[in-house]
């Protein structure tokens, strides 16, 4: 693959780089994690990074030139588009309760506790419900009950679930968030996530940009069209991947700021944006 300055991106070199750091990071977090923070903390970032891992992974392959598999079209390449918004969405909340691990994170299973009770009660006044829907209800409301005391929500929180904050979606996260993180999130969204997003819902912009090329004639020379979006799909992969395990070492400290600052710094050889990156936020957490 090949960028705009003409240089040849080692997608091999960064893969073997980058996939053992994500799973040292998953490995660390399953076995030995930091005695600072709850047990509950571990188990979000865990599967934060499990879903990093696997969405990473689905893009490299959607991505991939070799082996030739006749079945993986180059068009699958803009089915990596919409996951990147997952990717920054982890990037997000990681980032948000890094200010204040312990608070946020109940926060976090207080809101998810809110919005499984509000679906149980949607659920039970519909009039459509089957037998096999009737036993899933049951299970459901077992669950809840089950999480009510883990999640500790009290007796009045669960009579007025309004009176549970719910989490904060990314682009609102600013309005609680200090200097110099806000900022940074307002330039997430403005550079990126709006992007994201818009193909994730498929406003007209977001259409045109993951299904315009199915429009006969649309470009002309359909090979080096993908090939430019195999290339912005892998580096904006690549730099939200870094984005969430830079954000995660500032929390747990595991010591692989150096790997880390290597990887950011060599892509950022190859992309703009992931310099940019690097040096409006990483640069600094990684050094402190």
């Amino acid at each position: 693959m090949k960028n705009d300055c003409n240089k040849i991106l080692e997608c091999k070199y960064i893969q073997e780089n980058l996939e053992p750091l994500i799973l040292f990071y998953i490995n660390r977090t399953n076995r030995e994690y930091t005695k600072q923070y709850s047990a509950q903390s571990r188990t979000i970032f865990h599967l934060f990074l499990q879903v990093t891992q696997n969405i990473y992974r689905s893009i490299v392959f959607l991505c991939a030139e070799t082996p030739d598999d006749k079945s993986r079209k180059q068009s699958y390449i803009l089915s990596g588009i919409p996951l990147l918004r997952v990717l920054m969405d982890i990037v997000f909340n990681i980032a948000f309760i890094s200010e204040d691990v312990e608070n946020r994170i109940g926060w976090y299973y207080k809101s998810g506790w809110r919005e499984m009770k509000e679906m149980y009660n949607r659920c039970c006044v519909r009039s459509d419900i089957g037998t096999k829907q009737n036993n899933w209800l049951s299970n459901f409301k077992s669950y809840i009950s089950e999480t009510k005391s883990g999640y500790l929500i009290s007796d009045k929180e669960e009579a007025e679930l309004k009176t549970i904050k719910r989490w904060p979606i990314p682009c609102h996260m600013k309005k609680y968030t200090k200097q110099p993180l806000s900022n940074y999130f307002q330039y997430l969204d403005d550079w990126f996530y709006k992007e994201f997003s818009q193909a994730s819902h498929l406003s007209l912009p977001g259409l045109s940009n993951i299904g315009g090329i199915f429009i006969k004639d649309r470009v002309e020379d359909e090979a080096e069209y993908f090939k430019k979006k195999r290339t912005d799909v892998y580096i904006c992969t690549v730099m939200m991947v870094l984005s969430v395990l830079s954000e995660f070492e500032y929390i747990v400290k595991y010591g692989e700021k150096e790997k880390l600052k290597f990887i950011w710094t060599f892509i950022g050889e190859y992309s703009d944006d992931c310099k940019e990156l690097y040096y409006k936020r990483y640069l600094t957490l990684l050094a402190s």
